[in-house]
Order: C-alpha cells, then sequence, then structure tokens
C-alpha cells in the first residue's frame, strides 16, 4: 500500500510531468499521497527541492510552509522562475458544521523556521521577475563553496525582491554574507531580523547578514541586525553600489528579540554596523548601539564615493581603532541632522567621529565620547552648527575634548563650527564652558526647561545643513524641531507640558466670578501666576462679540496681583460678559489655553425706553366694544406707561397721559360712545423720562343699537274697533292713527272701512307703525244675484302675510276656507259649489302684516240667507 508513495516524485521526473507552474503545501515530513495539493497531502521540502531543481519549463510557483520547523538538506535553485512566493506561518483546523479544513495564517516569522541543519543553502534566485518571501525563519544555513555568495539565501538578476516578517539567524557564513542580494532593480524589506550570523572562514567575509550590491532602489523599514559578526568589512550590512533609504517606521518596537536596529554587531575590519561602499544611503530613525570594529567606524564606515544622509540617529556605546561611531572617508558631504553621539569609545581618536573628508553636521547632541568627540584629518572640511558637546573626553591636552585636528597645530582644513555649546573648542559664536542643562547627564540628554540651548539655534544654519525648512524635521524624539520661538541646540527639541509648566490658572479677583451690577468701566484684577511674563486678556460681551483683546504684562510688583484698569469706554449695561485670561511666557514661546471662564454682569443703567405698540384693538380695527381692553407690547427699560385717548388724532379728551403703572394692559371702566373713532398712545417711560415721536393707533366703536329691534307690535281687530298690544317697548307709549295727534290710549274705535296706518312711539324713541284693513263688509249676505250683499270680499288677504279666512256652522265645521284660488271671497257657497242653507255663522280673518310676527285678527257672526 505504500509503494505508489514512495517512488511518487520519481515516476513523475522520469516521465517529464512538470511541476513548475503552481501551488505545493509543504510541511516538516510528507503527509497523504505527497502530491502537495494541500495540507492533507502535503510535501516536505525536500520533495519540492527535487521538483523544482529538475523542472526545465519555468514559470510561476508558491509554496506556503506548514508552522514548525522544517529541516532539509537540500537547497532549492528558482533560477529563471518569472514569480517566486514563499510564505509560512500556515496551520488549519476544521470545521465543525462543514467538516472543512480552515486555513489560519500568522504573521509570526517564527511559527515556521526552514533549518538547513549546518549542511546546505537554502534558496537560490536567479534571473527571475519577482521574488517574494514572508513570514518564516531561515536558520543554521551553510555555504561551504567558496564560488557561491550567500550562505542561506542568494538573489541575483531580479527586477523586484520583498521580505516581509522574515528571520534570517545562526548562519554559518562561510563566504560573503547570509543573504547576498545583486543587481536587484527593487528591494523591500519590512520587519525583517538578522540575528547571529557569523563567520567561520578567515578568508575576508564581508558582511555576515545582509550584502546588497548594485540595487537601484532598495528600502529597508522595521528591521533589526543583532550579534552578527563579519571577518571583514560590514559586520551586519554592507552596502556597494546602490540606492539604500532605511528607516524604523514602527518606533523601535518591531516584535524581533531586541528593540534596537544595530546591536551587538561586530567586524574584524571596518563598519561593524554598516559599511557604504560608493552607495548613497538614507537613515532615518535607527540606534546602532553597542557595536565593535577591530579597525575603523564602529557604527559606520563610509568609502570615499559613498554618499550618507543622517537624521534622528542613535549612535550609542560603539566601539573601534578610529571613529567609534562614524568613520567617514567620503568625498560626498556626509549629513547629520536630529541624532545622538554618545559614549562611543576609539582607542586612537575620534571618539564620536572621524572625518577624513566632508562633514556637515547640524543639532547633534554628542556627550562622553573617548578621544574628542569629532576628529578631523588635514584638508577636511567640517560644518557642525547648533549642537551640543559636552563631558567629551580628549586623547591627551594636546587635543581638544570637543572637535579636534588630528594633527595639532595644523591649518589645512575648513571649518564652519559655529552656534554651539562647547566646552573646549573657541572660536567666536559659539557658547563655550556652559552647562547644557540636560535632564541626566548620566542617561537622559534631553533639555530641562531653563537649559541655555532653548531658543538658542539658528533656523538659517539647520537649512543650510538640512537642505529643507525646519517645519519639514522633527527632534531625534519625533518632536516638531521647531518649537518656541527658535529651534533649539542639540538633538532634542525642548518642549513642554503647559499644565506643568503653569502649574494653576489665574483666578479672578475683580470682579469677582458671577458679580453683578458691576461698573461699566471696571477694573479686572487676577493673581499672578508662576512662570508667566505676561497675560491673553480677553472679555467677551455675551453671547460673542470680543469688547477687550488686550496683552498684560506682569505688573504685580510685590503684590502677587495683576490689573488691567484700560477699559475706559462703557461696556454693555445689564449684560452678562466672558472673562478669558491665558498666562503666557514669551521667553519659551508657549501659553496656557485651557484656564477656566469667569463672568460678571454689568450694572443696568437706564436709558429712555422706546416706542411700544397697541396690539389690541388693532390699530384701525371696527366694531369695538365701548369699554375696550388696551393692550401694547412692554418694553425694555420700561418702568410705567401712559396711555393718552382722545376722538382727535391728537386729543386727550378720554385720558391724558394716564399712568398705568409697569403693565402691558388696561381696561376702560367708562363707556364710549357709539360708532365713533377714538386715537390711542401708549408712552412707555422711567425714571429718564418717557419715550419720544411714539406713533398713534386708532379704533372705531360699535354703532348704535336700534330702539325698535326688541319692540313687538300687534292688533286686535273688533269689527270697527282697533286695540294696540305693544311688547318690549317702555312706557309711557304714545299711539296714533293716520297720523293724527299722538295720544296715550290703545283703543281706536269706530274706525272707518278701508286701510288705515297706526304707529306708536317709546320712551326710547321708538316708532313703529303698522297697517291694517276695515273691510267694507256687511254681516249679511244674500246672494240672490242682485247686486245687493251677494257675497263677503276679503280679497285684501291676498297681500298680507300668513293669511286666514275661514267660516263655520253652528257645530264648529269649516264650510269655507279662503285662499288665493278663491281670492279670499265667499258667495255664501260650500267650497264645492254646493248651496248653504240659511242660518247664521261664524268667520275668522287673520293675518301679518309685512316683517311683523304678531297677527291682525277680524272675528264675527255672519246672517246667510237663501231664496
Amino acid at each position: 500500500m505504500n509503494i505508489i508513495p514512495k517512488y511518487f516524485y520519481l515516476l513523475l521526473l522520469i516521465f517529464g510531468i512538470n511541476f513548475s507552474f503552481g501551488q505545493y503545501y509543504v510541511k516538516d515530513s510528507r503527509t497523504g499521497n505527497g502530491s502537495g495539493a494541500n495540507w492533507d497531502n502535503a510535501m516536505s521540502f525536500d520533495n519540492v527541492a527535487d521538483l523544482i531543481n529538475a523542472s526545465t519549463t519555468r514559470f510561476s510557483v508558491e509554496i506556503k510552509l506548514y508552522k514548525g520547523v522544517i529541516k532539509t538538506s537540500k537547497k532549492i535553485d528558482f533560477s529563471n522562475y518569472q514569480s517566486v512566493k514563499i510564505s509560512g506561518g500556515y496551520s488549519y483546523e476544521i470545521d465543525p458544521e462543514t467538516g472543512n479544513p480552515i486555513e489560519i495564517i500568522s504573521s509570526d516569522p517564527t511559527l515556521t523556521s526552514i533549518d538547513g541543519q549546518n549542511i546546505t543553502k537554502i534558496f537560490t534566485f536567479n534571473n527571475s521577475r519577482t521574488v517574494e518571501l514572508t513570514t518564516f525563519t531561515i536558520q543554521n544555513a551553510n555555504l561551504t563553496s567558496r564560488t557561491e555568495e550567500g550562505s542561506a539565501i542568494s538573489v541575483l538578476n531580479t527586477p523586484k525582491l520583498n521580505f516581509k516578517d522574515i528571520t534570517v539567524k545562526g548562519n554559518n557564513v562561510s563566504n560573503t554574507s547570509a543573504v547576498y542580494v545583486e543587481n536587484v532593480d527593487e528591494l523591500y524589506f519590512d520587519f525583517v531580523d538578522f540575528k547571529d550570523n557569523y563567520y567561520t572562514s578567515t578568508n575576508g567575509t564581508n558582511s555576515s547578514a545582509l550584502y546588497i550590491n548594485n540595487s537601484k532602489k532598495a528600502v529597508i523599514e522595521n528591521f533589526s541586525f543583532s550579534g552578527n559578526r563579519s571577518y571583514s568589512n560590514g559586520g551586519a550590512l554592507y552596502v556597494k553600489s546602490s540606492n539604500l533609504r532605511m528607516e524604523q517606521v514602527a518606533g523601535n518596537s518591531i516584535g524581533f528579540d531586541t528593540k534596537l536596529n544595530f546591536e551587538n554587531n561586530y567586524s574584524t575590519q571596518n563598519g561593524a554596523g554598516i559599511y557604504n561602499d560608493n552607495s548613497d544611503i538614507s537613515l532615518t530613525a535607527i540606534y546602532f548601539i553597542n557595536n565593535t570594529t577591530e579597525e575603523n567606524g564602529g557604527a559606520m564606515y563610509l568609502t570615499p564615493s559613498s554618499k550618507t544622509y543622517l537624521n534622528r540617529i542613535h549612535f550609542i556605546n560603539n566601539k573601534a581603532k578610529i571613529g567609534g561611531g562614524i568613520y567617514n572617508n567620503s568625498n560626498n558631504e556626509l549629513k547629520i541632522l536630529s541624532s545622538l553621539v554618545s559614549n562611543n569609545t576609539a582607542t586612537v581618536n575620534g571618539g564620536g567621529i572621524y572625518n577624513a573628508k566632508n562633514l556637515a553636521i547640524t543639532n547633534v547632541t554628542f556627550v562622553k565620547n573617548t578621544n574628542s568627540a569629532i576628529l578631523f584629518k588635514d584638508g577636511s572640511t567640517n560644518t557642525v552648527v547648533n549642537s551640543i558637546f559636552y563631558l567629551n573626553t580628549a586623547q591627551s591636552s594636546n587635543f581638544k575634548k570637543d572637535v579636534a585636528a588630528e594633527t595639532i597645530g595644523s591649518t589645512t582644513f575648513t571649518n564652519n563650527i559655529t552656534n554651539n555649546i562647547v566646552e573646549e573648542y573657541s572660536p567666536v559664536d559659539n557658547l563655550i564652558g556652559i552647562d547644557p542643562l540636560f535632564v541626566n547627564n548620566d542617561s537622559d540628554y534631553t533639555l530641562q526647561t531653563s537649559s541655555p540651548a532653548f531658543n538658542a539655534g539658528k533656523e538659517s544654519l539647520f537649512q543650510l545643513v538640512a537642505g529643507g525648512a525646519t517645519s519639514l524635521f522633527h527632534d531625534l524624539d519625533k518632536r516638531n524641531r521647531h518649537y518656541g520661538t527658535s529651534v533649539d541646540l542639540g538633538a532634542y527639541e525642548l518642549t513642554f507640558d503647559r499644565d506643568l509648566f503653569f502649574a494653576d490658572c489665574p483666578a479672578i479677583i475683580s470682579p469677582y466670578n458671577s458679580e453683578e451690577n458691576v461698573s461699566l468701566t471696571p477694573v479686572i484684577s487676577w493673581n499672578k501666576i508662576t512662570n508667566a511674563n505676561q497675560y491673553k486678556l480677553t472679555v467677551i460681551e455675551e453671547p460673542s462679540n470680543t469688547v477687550v483683546s488686550a496683552t498684560v504684562l506682569d505688573n504685580s510688583s510685590s503684590t502677587g496681583v495683576i490689573t488691567y484698569n484700560e477699559i475706559t469706554t462703557n461696556l454693555k449695561s445689564n449684560t452678562w460678559h466672558t472673562v478669558l485670561i491665558h498666562p503666557e511666557n514669551t521667553l519659551i514661546g508657549i501659553s496656557k489655553e485651557n484656564c477656566s471662564i469667569y463672568r460678571f454682569k454689568t450694572e443696568k443703567v437706564p436709558t429712555i425706553p422706546a416706542c411700544t405698540s397697541v396690539t389690541l384693538p388693532a390699530n384701525g380695527g371696527k366694531n369695538v366694544a365701548l369699554t375696550p381692553i388696551i393692550r401694547w407690547n412692554k418694553v425694555e427699560d420700561a418702568t410705567a406707561y401712559l396711555i393718552t385717548i382722545g376722538t382727535t388724532p391728537d386729543g386727550n379728551d378720554i385720558l391724558d397721559n394716564y399712568n398705568v403703572d409697569d403693565v402691558d394692559n388696561f381696561t376702560l371702566t367708562a363707556a364710549l360712545k357709539h360708532a365713533t373713532t377714538y386715537y390711542v398712545k401708549i408712552t412707555a417711560t422711567n425714571s429718564v423720562g418717557p419715550a419720544v415721536s411714539c406713533s398713534v393707533s386708532s379704533f372705531e366703536t360699535i354703532p348704535a343699537p336700534d330702539p325698535c329691534a326688541p319692540v313687538k307690535l300687534s292688533l286686535s281687530i273688533t269689527k270697527n274697533d282697533v286695540l294696540v298690544n305693544v311688547m318690549n317697548g317702555n312706557n309711557p307709549i304714545l299711539y296714533r292713527i293716520d297720523e293724527g295727534e299722538w295720544v296715550s290710549t290703545n283703543i281706536f274705535n269706530n274706525v272707518s272701512k278701508g286701510s288705515h296706518k297706526i304707529e306708536i312711539k317709546t320712551v326710547e324713541g321708538c316708532i313703529k307703525s303698522t297697517t291694517f284693513i276695515i273691510p267694507d263688509f256687511y254681516n249679511f249676505i244674500s246672494p240672490n244675484g242682485d247686486g245687493v250683499n251677494d257675497k263677503i270680499d276679503f280679497s285684501f288677504l291676498s297681500t298680507k302675510e300668513n293669511p286666514v279666512f275661514r267660516i263655520v256652522d253652528r257645530q264648529g265645521k269649516n264650510v269655507f276656507e279662503g285662499s288665493l284660488n278663491n281670492n279670499f271671497i265667499w258667495n255664501g257657497k260650500r267650497v264645492n259649489g254646493t248651496v248653504l242653507p240659511s242660518d247664521s255663522y261664524w268667520y275668522l280673518a287673520q293675518w301679518n302684516e309685512l316683517n311683523s310676527t304678531t297677527p291682525n285678527k277680524l272675528q264675527g257672526t255672519i246672517l246667510l240667507k237663501n231664496n
């Protein structure tokens, strides 16, 4: 059952099956059928090596490495592959719901290690287009051949190379370096760790960790080189004919064993940290600590054709024969900005820097370096500005501690050493022999607030070296390089915690907080604040109108109280004002902003009030009651209101400036006249005086009521007698008929037949009238056609309202009903035309005069005689 897997790869190779294009899963040992198709059928590393190395057609390949230590005895040669991707840190688990594997990927390079067992190199890449290595460790590789470079990895003639989360450690360097890179156009390393790579050959091995040759664009970010040892030049990194930028972007917390970038590296010759051979190198935010070389340049060695730009670099405890920190032999200018060079040792000269050619420094702090902080050679050019030299030592009394010439008494050099703090160097424009006042002379070289280095730097000198505006740069601790009124001397920019520098905020003394009835020209005073030499005073008329903005110098003398008495223009009365007081120190250019807000309210000063306006009755209103409510808007500063009412625009015949006190309405108690226009003026007033030029409002009262409206008039008519009835009329009432004399009686007897007019007159002056008719008929009817008494004619009812004409017999039965159809005329017959018997009958006539609700009545008996 195990025979087929055992010879699987051999058969594939015999029959020419090409595995040059694809993805392979690799574990420390083969699993399943060993095809590499997934984790259950993973290849071993040596299986993959056999396949890759035997392939003839090479395109792209991706290799996934399972977590754990993967041991190998074979190198994989990826020469001529178009693209190669190798990644580690993989594991997987089974999804309990689906039963499918779930792949887990880590970014920890220590989870997967490829171990060369000190017998083999691991990878060769040559003539590939792209190479990408991520998340694994290369360890214990060994290249015994002297004809090949790179004991662990070599990358040659490749346009693009990426390392991400890669550790290279413990590799035996018998020739050149653990990782050798040559003719790579673009190199990008991020989170890489080169650790404890070492030489075993004494045949001049350059760089034990990384060698870069002829790279057009190399970028290394977030890295560590520690414990690497080289028998020749460049204990950690050798860079030749390349453009390299290195920066610790992640703030020196990169997740490796060390938080420092170049530490404890060693070389038997030059440059234990970096050897720059004819390359253009830019370094930012990097540490060089405890690197040692037997010759020159404990941290860095720069060759004549090299170019180096250093910004925010720590050189600490590095050791060399000459140039404990840096040995500069470059004809191009070595530039160093905002860096610390401390406790470096040179057994011969130049404990901090040895300069053989061209050096330009700004804002570097040199502390406790041996055999002179900077030692320069005859013929060199040295620009050192805005820097601090303190507690450095000289080789002997013939040399200066700070900046010294290698040849005593020589003048064959060009120096621009100005505006520095030095202990011994004496040309003009340096501060000589003064304490820079570090926070701690043993370990913390930041500045105290009273340091003479504060704001003592010159912007123009900084920009001369840096090549750009100061605002574009940071100090060693990544603070803005310019703080206060100017750049500081040395590597560190002194910044202040405002809350600590100004321990307290001013407390206002007068006016006290929330005080009211304050003078319109107040004197503002507050307590003096330690470290403040002036105060920014702002007074705001609430809500947002700034009325005072002043800088107040410390005028406290011995009282401890600051006063401001320059408010000469009245503030707005009866108004809250906000007071802001911020202490400032112009010497260091800071102020405290987060101080308390104080408030006061100015006194109320009355002024002539504004005019008010009448809101009720509305201007021009009609039908206003005779005792109306007068209403108006109250206005500011008014203490009372005066009412004037007249029947002319300027009149006051009703009320004349009548004081109603501080109210907004007044009700007239004496009734006004009906249907009359009245003019109203409301005048606001106070102790200063009344409002002036205020407008007048008008209204018209309701019309007089009709005295006849409630009066009702009705008549009762019996034959020729008329009784006048009056309802809702007040006595005495007068009566008359047909416009005769007015009489007090309401009965008129023997009224003639025909149409008449009755009038009444009440005491209120109401005259009301009605008309009536005494019909022209007899109480006898003999309808025999002789033209005499043939009918009863009540045709006048057709012109009246609600007419009724009815004839009834002795039993009370209707025998005739008048209507418009019979024109209210009775001819002694029934309505249907039948003849009635001779007898006595009763009649009723009733009607309403026009617009009268009281009916007139006429009734009596009629004798009917039919022949």
